[in-house]
């Protein structure tokens, strides 16, 4: 779940095996070292391999030889991973990094960086939800050209052709039905011809948004306050996106930083001042209102924007996951 700038291999294995551990340590580290002893068929194997390579050098040793392999990964993306509870997740790709969601109120501690420092909003966390890391990473982030959003239990998959038949536990973060957690890689090469990457989108029942209206829900009438005094051009398209009965659900996506920066001006223009006013009225029902809210204005940002979409398929993991019991 984390990145290292080097990984170090030393137990003997055989050809294959050794290339499967060395693609997956590289996905995750700047540089990888493999011993191989001077007795091992492995070491004149790996010699040819690495006939021609420039990344991969050799240096002598007692008994054998270090292998070194560099690896170059693209700085130039960043994604984040939302996490709120303790939950088990196979190793990511370099470029992932967990976020602790409403660390500030939080009874436990995970481990990972929280939402809590520099200029936050981790206290509205019951209400705003992931938002709060989308806000952190807004305001306290190194600024990449290109950033990511994913959730402990939802990332972007794309079909694994090169590496069907390796096992999920050696070479891939999670792995299910032949398919991969998307790299940095992979996603900068697809915001090539798009604006942002988006989940699928999802068929809705009935309108919400007519629901809200006419029971005139309390979330809602705050929260179209704010939306009327800050963005009143997207109250219309709300409307038109609730008609469709289609949503791009999760708020997990991929884009350029400036988009991703005009997205949380405009977004967070209305739904903190909602949040900070509905949560002492929230009582002790449900708070995520707001942040469910958050989630159909997503797309008619996406909309009113005019944003090139390109969908990509979801991966959706087991919720009892857990260190303990771990489940993908």
């Amino acid at each position: 779940m984390r990145s290292y700038d080097s990984i170090l291999l030393t137990a003997e294995r055989s050809v294959e095996d050794l290339l499967m551990l060395i693609d997956w340590a590289e996905k995750s580290s700047n540089h990888v070292f493999v011993f191989l002893h001077c007795d091992s068929p492995t070491l004149k194997a790996m010699k040819q391999i690495s006939i021609g390579r420039k990344n991969m050098n050799w240096t002598p040793a007692l008994r054998g030889e270090w292998l070194e392999i560099s690896v170059e990964h693209d700085d130039s993306c960043k994604a984040y991973v939302v996490m709120h509870k303790k939950y088990f997740l196979p190793k990511l790709p370099t470029g992932y990094e967990i976020i602790h969601a409403g660390k500030k109120n939080s009874t436990i501690d995970l481990g990972f960086q929280g939402d809590d420092t520099g200029d936050n909003i981790s206290d509205l966390n019951l209400y705003l939800n992931e938002l709060t890391v989308t806000y952190w990473a807004w305001k306290n982030a190194p600024r990449t050209e290109y950033i990511g959003f994913a959730h402990y239990e939802r990332f972007f998959m794309l079909p694994d052709s090169e590496t069907t038949d390796r096992s999920p536990e050696i070479y891939t973060p999670i792995k299910r039905n032949k398919s991969h957690v998307v790299t940095m890689q992979e996603a900068v090469a697809l915001l090539q011809d798009c604006d942002i990457l988006a989940r699928k989108v999802s068929f809705v029942g009935a309108s919400a948004f007519r629901v809200r209206e006419e029971n005139h829900d309390l979330y809602w009438e705050i929260s179209k306050k704010y939306i009327n005094q800050n963005i009143p051009q997207a109250l219309e398209g709300l409307y038109i996106q609730n008609a469709s009965f289609r949503l791009i659900a999760c708020q997990v996506f991929f884009t350029r930083w400036k988009v991703f920066d005009e997205y949380c001006k405009w977004m967070f223009s209305w739904a903190i001042p909602a949040a900070r006013e509905w949560m002492p009225q929230s009582g002790n029902g449900f708070k995520r209102f707001i942040s469910i809210l958050c989630e159909e204005m997503t797309q008619v940002f996406m909309m009113q924007h005019n944003l090139r979409i390109k969908y990509l398929p979801g991966f959706v993991g087991d919720k009892e996951s857990t260190p303990e019991k771990p489940i993908f």
